[in-house]
């Protein structure tokens, strides 16, 4: 009788421990099923949100809005009549011999151009807000294949997420190689990065000089273009001169003598 009762336990038990093996083996299997499944669609991700964005790669982009060079600043004195006045900017009269305009558009409202065409250059002043809120931080929903289902919110969220407040540490994150991302990126941050560096792509430059001294700020260079920004209590002062005729030197000597009240 206890001979029969010890092979019936051992039956039970040799029966429990199948089911329980049986029952580890599919909870592998849809582990490795749901694992697989996750990599997969994480591969997805990160293949079409790949390194092309309207003909730039993730690396151009960020080389391009690296700061290796600098202007300094410093306050020059002159007469009041050697200025010349719009809104609350002064600066060196250069343009005795230039056209002046009184100019409006939808971005920057009214702003004033100086034109020569002796030498093929200009200087248009205008004011506005930071680069960060005009463009990465505004609603704008871009169209076309490039943009692959992101949209402003994905930017917008990727930059307050990471605590970007002004154009400095804009230029700064772009220009850090945080484009990187692998299988453990979330989703959110892939779109995010990629809605991000997009917009990077569509205003990125050639050369970027910051603008240090008795005023900060930065110049963006593209082509024979030279946008110098100052920026003030989230108020840019933007400063464009066209034409070879402004040369660095020629941009840093009318700057020193900028007044902004």
């Amino acid at each position: 009788m206890l001979k029969n009762n010890a092979i019936l336990f051992l039956e039970v038990t040799n029966l429990k421990n199948e089911k329980n093996w049986l029952i580890c083996g599919i909870l592998v299997v849809v582990l490795v099923v749901i694992t697989g499944i996750y990599f997969a669609y994480k591969l997805f991700y990160l293949t079409f949100y790949n390194d092309n964005l309207i003909g730039y790669s993730f690396s151009d982009i960020s080389k391009s809005y690296k700061i290796n060079e600098v202007m300094k600043i410093e306050k020059q004195n002159l007469d009041d009549n050697e200025y010349i006045h719009f809104k609350n900017i002064r600066i060196r009269n250069d343009f005795a011999n230039f056209t002046e305009e009184k100019l409006t558009d939808n971005e920057y409202g009214e702003y004033v151009k100086y034109s020569s065409r002796e030498l093929d250059s200009s200087l248009t002043i205008k004011t506005s807000i930071p680069y960060l809120n005009l463009y990465y931080l505004k609603e704008q929903n871009f169209t076309g294949d490039v943009v692959k289902n992101t949209t402003a919110k994905d930017r917008i969220r990727y930059l307050r997420e990471n605590n970007i407040q002004n154009d400095e540490e804009l230029f700064k994150f772009l220009s850090n190689d945080n484009y990187h991302k692998n299988i453990f990126t979330s989703i959110k941050d892939i779109k995010g990065k990629y809605a991000t560096y997009l917009m990077g792509a569509m205003y990125m430059s050639n050369k970027i000089v910051g603008i240090i001294g008795d005023y900060n700020g930065y110049i963006l260079e593209k082509n024979d273009v030279k946008e110098a920004n100052i920026i003030i209590n989230e108020k840019r002062y933007v400063f464009t001169f066209s034409g070879e005729y402004y040369s660095y030197e020629n941009i840093n000597s009318l700057l020193n003598t900028l007044r902004i009240d």
